[in-house]
C-alpha cells in the first residue's frame, strides 16, 4: 500500500496540492528505492533507525513513532489527515482524540475484511471520508455503520495503479514464466510447486519475489529481483495465484503493462483487473495451471494477443491520473473535507 500511496502523495505535491508525508526511516528508504523524493520540508520522519535495535526497542520504538505523529499532527496545523491503515489500533486512537487533532480521512486497503464493527463504526463516523480499495471492502465497512450520513462518506476507488514510466517492451522473450510475489503461503507459490513437476522439461521459469522463505525447486531460478521491468520485458508468460485476492497487485499491474500473458487465479476481485479478454483466469488448481501454461506455450500467436489486451486494459483503466481524481473529488473534497487543502 505504501507503494501506492507515496506515488499518489507524489503527484498531488506536482499538481501544486501542499502535501506533507509522514512515515518511518524504512519507507523514506523505499520511496527513495523508487525514485520519489519529496522536498525534505515535505517529509517528516517519525521513528528512529530500528534494524539494528533488540526486540523490545523496536516495539518502543513504534509507539514513540505512532506518539510523535500525533504531535506532529496536532501541532502542524494541517486541515487534513489521511491515514493509511485499516480500522485498527492505529485509526481508532485517532478518533478517539479527534477533538484535539486535525481532521482525517483513511484509506481501508486490506482485502481480507473481518474488521471489528465497533472499531469501524467508530472511525467512519469520526472521519469526514474513507476510502476503499474494493466493492467488498466498501460494502463491509458500510455494514457496520449505522446511519445514512456515515455510510455517504465511504467511497470505492475506481481503480488501482503503478508507475509504468519504466515499462519496457521486447518482441523477443527467454523467459517462459514468471512469478513474482513476496515469498508467503497466501501467493500461490505452493500451487506452482505442485504444477511444476507436471511441466515439460527445458522450460525457463523465473521466480522473484523477497522474503525469509524462498521457495525451493531445481526446475526454477530464485532470486530477489531489483528491477522487475527488465524481468518482465523478458517474459511470455507472468502468474498471479493468491489464494483469496489478485487485486491489486502491483507486480501484476506491471506485467500486464509489460504485455506478458497473464495466468491469474480467478478469486477474490481479480476481475476488477482481468477477465477472459485479456487474460486465462484458473481455479487454484494444478493440473488447470499446466494446462493454461502449456496452452500459451504452444500458442504464441494468441499469448501475444493476451498481453496486448492486458496491456491496453491497465494503461487505459489503471492510472494514478485517474486515482489522483477520485482521490481529490471524494475525499479530499467530501463533506466535512470540503475546504481541505492537505
Amino acid at each position: 500500500m505504501e507503494r501506492r500511496y507515496v506515488r499518489l502523495a507524489e503527484a498531488l505535491h506536482q499538481q501544486g496540492v501542499s502535501v506533507t508525508v509522514l512515515c518511518t526511516h524504512d519507507a523514506l528508504l523505499g520511496m527513495r528505492d523508487l525514485n520519489i523524493f519529496f522536498p525534505l520540508q515535505s517529509v517528516k520522519v517519525v521513528d528512529f533507525k530500528w534494524r539494528s535495535m533488540p526486540a523490545v526497542f523496536r516495539k518502543i520504538n513504534r509507539v514513540w513513532g505512532v506518539s510523535r505523529a500525533l504531535f506532529l499532527m496536532r501541532s502542524a496545523q494541517y486541515k487534513q489527515v489521511h491515514i493509511i491503515s485499516n480500522p485498527g489500533v492505529i485509526v481508532y486512537l485517532y478518533a478517539a482524540l479527534g477533538k484535539f487533532l486535525p481532521l482525517f480521512s483513511f484509506s481501508v486497503v486490506d482485502s481480507r475484511l473481518g474488521f471489528n464493527p465497533n472499531w469501524v463504526r467508530r472511525a467512519v463516523k469520526a472521519a469526514c471520508s474513507v476510502d476503499c480499495l474494493s466493492d467488498s471492502i466498501g460494502e463491509e465497512i458500510r455494514g457496520a455503520c449505522k446511519n445514512e450520513v456515515d455510510r455517504g462518506k465511504v467511497h470505492v476507488s475506481p481503480c488501482s495503479f503503478t508507475d509504468f514510466s519504466g515499462v519496457k517492451l521486447r518482441e523477443s522473450r527467454d523467459i517462459d514464466v514468471v512469478m513474482m510475489a513476496r515469498f508467503s503461503p497466501e501467493k500461490g507459490y505452493s500451487l506452482f510447486l505442485e504444477a511444476v513437476t507436471k511441466l515439460p522439461d527445458g522450460l525457463e521459469m523465473h521466480l522473484c519475489g523477497f522474503g525469509a522463505n524462498p521457495p525451493s525447486t531445481e526446475r526454477a531460478r530464485v532470486y530477489e529481483c531489483q528491477n522487475p521491468f527488465e524481468v518482465l520485458a523478458r517474459s511470455k508468460i507472468f502468474l498471479s495465484l493468491q489464494d483469496k485476492e489478485n487485486y491489486p497487485s502491483q507486480a501484476l499491474l506491471e506485467a500486464m503493462a509489460s504485455g506478458c500473458a497473464v495466468i491469474a487465479t480467478d478469486v477474490g476481485e481479480t476481475r476488477r483487473l482481468l477477465d477472459e479478454s485479456c487474460a486465462i483466469l484458473i481455479r487454484p488448481d494444478a493440473d488447470d495451471l499446466v494446462l493454461s501454461i502449456k496452452y500459451l506455450l504452444e500458442n504464441p500467436i494468441e499469448s501475444r494477443r493476451l498481453g496486448l489486451a492486458a496491456r491496453a486494459r491497465v494503461l487505459n483503466s489503471h492510472t494514478l491520473e485517474r486515482f489522483s481524481e477520485y482521490f481529490k473529488k471524494e475525499i479530499l473534497h467530501d463533506g466535512g473535507c470540503a475546504s481541505a487543502d492537505k
